[in-house]
């Protein structure tokens, strides 16, 4: 064999070489770019159904955002890791996002709700789920809007599953949001006090509110971790 049949061999090694070092490395800056341009969208898509609840209800939209906060110390507590966290802070964010659908004559009525009223009102779970169910990479942030008003003892709507059947975050957020619900000054009547309402937790402790995640947000609050002002 010539020394140039050879050194045709050795080059084209050489090169293949390279290409078998480099092509990995390409293809990982690839996956990275559609990665982040997924996630961009998936976040405008996110910011895009906020808006849209917040013009609907001023009070969904400070609500939404101090259920995420505590919910995260919560979470926090629970040892969950920064994928979870960010799914918690979306679901959050999102679960009220059902209410899009209820008739503003329902959603801004200044006096108690009828029973047919409160059974529309009821529907926002499933409706929140049924548009988060049209966009992509929501998957694990459905369940948890779906849930999040079940009861602990199968009561809740819109399924009664009850128990560790409700997925935990669904409970987890079941108790903040009823937390931030009881203090909160509504047109139909005035807010508890930050003590009436822990008490009204620690009474609905096994029977709505997971008796473990109660205990958790009880502590978090003695503790200081969790500013309600």
């Amino acid at each position: 064999m010539s020394t140039a049949a050879k050194g045709g061999t050795l080059e084209q090694k050489f090169y293949l070489g390279v290409l078998l070092i480099l092509f990995p490395i390409i293809l990982a800056r690839y996956t990275l770019s559609l990665y982040i341009d997924s996630k961009n969208q998936y976040i405008q898509t996110v910011d895009a159904l906020m808006k849209s609840v917040e013009a609907r209800d001023q009070y969904t939209e400070g609500h939404s955002h101090r259920v995420g906060e505590i919910a995260l110390k919560i979470a926090k507590e629970l040892k969950y890791n920064d994928f979870k966290m960010e799914q918690l802070r979306i679901a959050s964010i999102l679960h009220d996002v059902g209410k899009i659908g209820v008739l503003d004559s329902i959603l801004h009525k200044p006096t108690s709700l009828t029973e047919e009223e409160f059974n529309i009102i009821k529907q926002h779970p499933q409706k929140g789920h049924d548009i988060l169910n049209q966009i992509k990479n929501l998957d694990n942030i459905k369940p948890i809007v779906l849930h999040h008003h079940e009861r602990y003892d199968g009561k809740g709507y819109p399924r009664g599953i009850k128990g560790e059947n409700i997925p935990i975050e669904g409970r987890c957020l079941g108790i903040v949001d009823a937390f931030d619900a009881m203090i909160t000054d509504r047109p139909y009547r005035k807010g508890l006090s930050i003590e009436a309402a822990i008490q009204e937790l620690i009474r609905c402790s096994g029977t709505q509110f997971d008796p473990k995640l109660t205990e958790i947000f009880i502590k978090l609050y003695r503790e200081g971790e969790i500013s309600v002002a």
